[in-house]
């Protein structure tokens, strides 16, 4: 998402660019939706296994709750892992 620069850090902030708004639109992520929704919008998310960010907040939630229901990932039962299926791979 950074590469394809739908997000993009502004200091210590993440910000969703115009590009992404089109591109979580395109596949049905309802950004404006979201931003009305308590909480916050878009953070970076420190994942403590990998010690690298990923994306936080109300949009990485909904982005997670779409690749689970088009089954991009399955979550592991035994952690907070998730497996990418192979219509995962396409996907991404």
């Amino acid at each position: 998402m950074l590469q394809n620069e739908y997000i993009k850090f502004d200091d210590d902030y993440l910000m969703l660019t115009n590009i992404g708004t089109i591109y979580f639109e395109s596949i049905g992520v309802d950004i404006n939706k979201i931003k009305k929704q308590p909480g916050i919008f878009i953070k970076p998310c420190l994942d403590w296994t990998e010690r690298t960010f990923h994306l936080g907040g109300n949009l990485g939630k909904a982005f997670f709750n779409l690749c689970v229901r088009e089954n991009f990932i399955v979550s592991n039962t035994e952690n907070r892992s998730v497996y990418l299926t192979s219509s995962g791979e396409k996907f991404f």
